[in-house]
């Protein structure tokens, strides 16, 4: 993982976001999923980029807030921002997790299978994650639980499962979440864009860059395990 720390919030943001917009250029020449988180994310989202063919581009959620009321949703959030509203009029397909199934189990097969289709029809895209890290050390949507490293473990290690529906309740006002596993951003990211600024978010930045730690401690450790993942930060992430 490289990390790229910015003087300020500022320009972490510009530079995260042009580091976005070249990681979309070679749709011209490949089938591309994005993948893409909320939260801080949303702001290196209000660019739109010049010279990507949109039509070669599929936009999915790396987690959802499953059943969350439609203005709290991350595919309605997303549809928002000025990149996601310019890729959908220029022919991005946009795939989504069910809120009409009867559990967030059969959300999450439901959004696996639709992956895994799409893998199917496209065995050497690119595939660029955009994600975030929250003071706790969560990333994706996948919430840390110290006190059960084995739960942890059976819901995002487990090599057969693409996306795990979960309640994290205790962790986040949304609990009810439909979430890429770590299995699947190591074995299919191919590029990362990370973003992560803020004076809270400092001790979660010192866990993830420690050189021991667990996945149960801190889930943004597994940027470490990913494939070409530059990190932009603040200033504030490593300094008072």
């Amino acid at each position: 993982m490289e990390t790229v720390i910015a003087q300020d919030a500022t320009a972490a943001v510009t530079h995260a976001t042009e580091a976005l917009h070249r990681a979309l250029l070679p749709s011209h020449a490949h089938a591309m999923l994005l993948l893409l988180s909320g939260g801080s994310v949303l702001t290196l989202l209000q660019r739109v980029p010049k010279g990507v063919m949109w039509k070669n581009v599929t936009i999915g959620v790396v987690d959802e807030r499953f059943r969350a009321p439609q203005e709290h949703r991350n595919d309605a959030v997303l549809r928002t921002t000025a990149l996601v509203h310019h890729a959908c009029t220029k022919g991005a397909q946009f795939i989504t997790v069910a809120h009409d199934t009867p559990t967030r189990t059969d959300a999450a097969q439901r959004y696996e299978k639709t992956l895994r289709a799409w893998h199917g029809t496209h065995p050497h895209a690119q595939v660029v994650t955009v994600l975030g890290m929250g003071p706790d050390g969560h990333t994706a949507g996948i919430m840390p639980f110290p006190e059960d490293p084995q739960m942890f473990a059976q819901l995002f290690e487990d090599p057969q499962r693409d996306v795990v529906g979960y309640d994290a309740a205790g962790k986040n006002p949304f609990s009810e979440r439909v979430t890429l596993t770590l299995s699947y951003l190591r074995a299919h990211s191919t590029q990362s864009v990370v973003f992560v600024t803020g004076e809270a978010k400092r001790a979660a930045y010192a866990a993830l860059m420690a050189p021991h730690g667990t996945y149960a401690q801190t889930p943004a450790r597994v940027f470490h395990d990913m494939r070409n993942v530059t990190l932009y930060g603040s200033a504030d992430l490593v300094q008072p």
